[in-house]
């Protein structure tokens, strides 16, 4: 190992971080052009991260010249659980910036208060997110990890820095082993595995694959906690170690792939402990019909959370892992089971899922709850608040207040990038609500308020078009059939 940096003669602090933060301006509107390959749900995605990219780098080089000077293959270890995360033109230009933050004065506590005012608390665990997985490859960890810790309680956030290094080493250990400090847990958490106890329950995973999603507003890492090599971005990811996934980006577990928005509805069903609902008609030549509410000859409800509930509403031939769904049956699936109709007539879990979501959700008010907050965006939302359909454009934030007495409610827009409406009423601050009313999101887009049966529901109405052997239009506008045709769809 070679040495190839030691650390400058000390200048004065506050002239150092002066002249580090106009240096790290000048680099980011560097690297500013190389972003324009990234298609804009990666470049939304990203942001946040990339604001913080020159920042995590400054640190993390004053972080590595502790023992006064730094070791190559230490730097492109640890630098390398970023080499994915961008392209390759700013990984090159990042390594050498790197390299060139080194010699710039660093005084880790003079830093650390003055980020302290220039950040917000979401942007400092952020930063120690980062920072940690950055220096926790290190060799140097032991005494990187307590200047860690003095590092972020001088930011600010002592208590989260013991709950982030908590979570991101516990991710392997069974949940019954965690606990929690009084700062809460930062970053939401999703157990995938073969077995229980997990979140997201994969029986034809083998028993030594399994992983660990964690997320912070919209940065999403996978921690491999099995004992086999996983692939990301067709790269493998070791056990142990932990990599970054982008919207559009996939993760293959064995013979199970799982792709960004997978993650991000169980996520979602977590976190808001709400799901979608669909009802399914199996009819005697071989079709399913599927519909976002109960008809007269619907045989199942399916509702789709972290797991699948399928419920028989009658009786039926049907099969899911072998048992029989008669009238009265609840079976606990999993989202890669299948319903077997007329015994040969597969109905696969996951695609009924994606039909649900289009639907939209279906959310139970709870008789010991009155207020509930709205949004499309989950950073945003408390546990058992109302999260909507995804791909909802720009920013909603409402707050419903219900009054089950009197089978009313009052709505209040705290935050919207559109017009809300009631009716055909618009709606700028405040609107008493009856049941029954319709809130209007936006073309396609509605709420509706069932009070008395302490529901409320989205509806969406979407054109799109859907692959072979997708679903094929009913006279119901609602209902649709399964095809086995070959054409493309337009619903």
């Amino acid at each position: 190992m070679s040495s190839i940096a030691k650390p400058p003669a000390k200048k004065a602090a506050s002239k150092g971080g002066k002249a580090a933060q106009a240096w790290w301006t000048a680099q980011l509107q560097k690297w500013e052009h190389l972003w324009k390959g990234q298609t804009a749900e990666q470049a939304a995605a990203a942001a946040t991260a990339n604001t913080m990219l020159p920042v995590l780098i400054e640190v993390f080089a004053a972080f590595s010249k502790l023992d006064g000077s730094v070791e190559e293959d230490e730097v492109e270890s640890s630098l390398g659980y970023l080499r994915y995360d961008y392209p390759e033109a700013i990984y090159s230009d990042m390594r050498r910036i790197y390299f060139e933050a080194l010699q710039q004065p660093q005084d880790l506590a003079q830093r650390a208060k003055e980020l302290a005012k220039s950040l917000t608390s979401e942007q400092k665990v952020l930063l120690g997110v980062q920072l940690y997985l950055l220096i926790s490859r290190s060799q140097q960890n032991q005494r990187q990890m307590v200047e860690f810790y003095l590092f972020m309680t001088n930011l600010g956030i002592a208590a989260q820095a013991i709950d982030i290094v908590y979570q991101l080493n516990a991710g392997d250990k069974p949940p019954e082993e965690g606990f929690a400090t009084r700062g809460g847990q930062p970053l939401e958490t999703l157990r995938i595995a073969s077995t229980q106890p997990t979140d997201v329950l994969l029986r034809s995973l083998s028993a030594e694959c399994s992983v660990v999603a964690f997320r912070f507003q919209n940065m999403v890492l996978l921690k491999n906690t099995g004992g086999v090599d996983i692939l990301v971005r067709s790269r493998k990811q070791p056990p142990g170690d932990f990599s970054r996934l982008y919207p559009g980006e996939r993760v293959v577990l064995g013979d199970v792939t799982i792709d960004f928005n997978d993650l991000i509805s169980y996520f979602n069903a977590k976190k808001t402990l709400t799901g979608t609902q669909i009802y399914l008609t199996l009819t005697e030549d071989g079709d399913a019909e599927i519909a976002p509410q109960r008809g007269r000859g619907t045989h199942l409800r399916l509702s789709f959370g972290l797991g699948v509930t399928v419920e028989a509403i009658r009786s039926t031939q049907a099969t899911v892992n072998g048992t029989l769904l008669s009238a009265g049956t609840v079976i606990e699936a999993s989202i890669e089971d299948k319903i077997i109709a007329h015994g040969e007539v597969e109905i696969a879990l996951r695609d009924l899922r994606l039909r649900a979501q289009e639907f939209g959700g279906q959310f139970r008010l709870e008789g010991s709850r009155n207020t509930y907050l709205v949004s499309n965006k989950p950073e945003l939302l408390d546990e058992g608040d109302i999260l909507l359909s995804e791909d909802t454009d720009g920013e909603i934030l409402l707050r419903i207040e219900c009054n089950y007495a009197q089978k009313t409610g009052v709505l209040e827009v705290l935050r919207a990038s559109r017009p809300i409406y009631v009716g055909q009423v618009p709606i700028r601050d405040r609107f008493t609500l009856s049941d029954g009313d319709t809130i209007t999101l936006g073309e396609g887009q509605f709420l509706r308020c069932h009070f008395t049966d302490r529901i409320i529901e989205e509806e969406r109405n979407t054109i799109r078009q859907h692959p072979k052997c997708a679903l094929i239009g009913h006279p119901d506008r609602n209902r649709l059939c399964f095809l086995q045709g070959n054409d493309n769809l337009i619903r």
